[in-house]
């Protein structure tokens, strides 16, 4: 379904290592920018708002970050990419959910 790989960047004399999240359906592309760029902004809090629409506090929750747009309703989740790179993205919502949760913890070891 999908690798976690770690990539040294390197610019000039400056290297960092990043880990990546790479899917094998290559449609899913715009999940992967998703995890990497939106999902972690102001500490994860995607997850709880995604749990509101879930547990149905909220119908429906539409936010954009630096890279994606997103539709989350309790049944599937839209991803859209801000740059038009690729094209979007339609899952179940409960999945996404998890890759988030899972790349979270990933990131934070």
């Amino acid at each position: 379904m999908y690798q976690i790989r770690e990539i040294l960047l390197k610019n000039g004399p400056h290297e960092r290592k990043r880990i990546v999240i790479e899917f094998d359906d290559p449609r899913m592309e715009i999940v992967s920018e998703f995890l990497m760029t939106d999902a972690p902004l102001l500490g994860g809090e995607v997850l709880h708002e995604i749990d509101r629409v879930l547990v149905g506090e909220r119908e429906r929750l539409e936010s954009s970050g630096n890279r994606c747009a997103v539709l989350i309703q309790a049944d599937v989740t839209l991803i859209e990419d801000l740059f038009e790179t690729y094209p979007s993205y339609e899952m179940d919502t409960q999945e996404l959910r998890d890759l988030i949760e899972m790349w979270l913890n990933k990131v934070s070891e």
